[in-house]
């Protein structure tokens, strides 16, 4: 599938999303850049975000790591992430880089219309220097299946410089 490449020359990463994609950044306490496919009849698009979370001097890298399934879902719904159903969950490593993966559904509000909708999502959590790397890929549970190759590809070419 061709591919085109999003770089970050400030905090040092790439990523590879399909060409019939559309990326942008924004700044949010650092940056989040995210690339969406196309938006059918109001549905949930296919998208990736990444988003860059600076430690502050009470959570550490390896505190992040070494959390259980459980505090992973406390955490979620901390967050207002509601109705979390995690599917798998655990440590992995792509070319001996380790990352925090996390793979389950939750139901998120439309902005635009104030309806429940559900959500299927993959996060993988990397750490690089004082920094965790957030990439989040998601979609309608109906699709995600049909998009697990693309999300699969975008977080295994997931690099820093």
């Amino acid at each position: 599938m061709p591919s085109q490449l999003y770089h970050d020359e400030e905090f040092g990463f790439s990523f590879r999303y399909p060409f019939d994609w559309r990326a942008q950044s924004w700044a949010i306490d650092g940056i989040a850049v995210i690339a969406m496919g196309e938006i059918i009849d109001d549905a949930i698009p296919p998208s990736a975000v990444v988003r860059i979370i600076l430690f502050d001097e009470e959570v550490s890298g390896e505190d992040v790591f070494s959390a259980s399934e459980e505090e992973y879902q406390l955490e979620l719904e901390s967050m207002g992430i509601r109705d979390v159903n995690i599917m798998s969950f655990g440590i992995k490593n792509i070319d001996e880089r380790k990352y925090l993966f996390c793979h389950f559904q939750h139901t998120t509000v439309r902005q635009s219309t104030g309806e429940d909708r559900r959500v299927e999502q993959i996060n993988a959590y990397f750490l690089h220097k004082d920094m965790f790397f957030v990439v989040s890929v998601s979609d309608a549970p109906d699709n995600f299946g049909k998009n697990r190759p693309v999300f699969d590809s975008i977080i295994n070419s997931f690099q820093f410089d």
